[in-house]
């Protein structure tokens, strides 16, 4: 049985420079299961978590600006709404401006489950955080960024 200070996959073998887009991967799926697992206590998902963090953050978001935001499809972000509006967390309210338009908010229980995600969030943070200092998470971040430019630029 595996202990709790114990990795759940080994990057030993993705340990060469020729192999960083391996260990990105395998870094993204572990970083996604350890937001889902410390998410559990809030009964929440990282997506969930996400729109929940936009809507805090930004006020009431259009379902194709949440989406946006969250890098997900619009019917991905249709599912989702549906699926916290039915848990009560959000609500669909119509734009003031234009009644066509359908904004999507926190319910009253939504915005207390903000903040107590907000404060999780932290927690989850600080450990994935570990052994980094905050000019080591500067220079990954711009490293990350440059990576991702070059993805999104090549037509292959």
């Amino acid at each position: 049985m595996r202990s709790a200070a114990e990795p759940r996959s080994s990057v030993a073998a993705y340990g060469d420079a020729d192999q960083l887009e391996a260990l990105v991967v395998v870094a993204a799926r572990e970083l996604r299961s350890a937001f889902d697992r410390g998410l559990v206590e809030l009964d929440l998902n990282m997506s969930e978590a996400g729109a929940l963090a936009n809507l805090a953050a930004h006020g009431p978001l259009t379902q194709t600006d949440l989406a946006r935001r969250l890098h997900i499809g619009r019917a991905s972000a249709g599912t989702l709404v549906d699926a916290l509006q039915a848990r009560g967390i959000v609500r669909r309210v119509a734009d003031p401006e234009d009644r066509r338009v359908w904004r999507v908010t926190l319910s009253v229980d939504g915005a207390r489950m903000a903040a107590r995600f907000d404060h999780r969030h932290t927690e989850i943070r600080n450990a994935l955080h570990l052994g980094m200092s905050g000019r080591d998470r500067k220079l990954l971040a711009e490293l990350l960024r440059q990576l991702i430019d070059n993805a999104t630029r090549f037509e292959g």
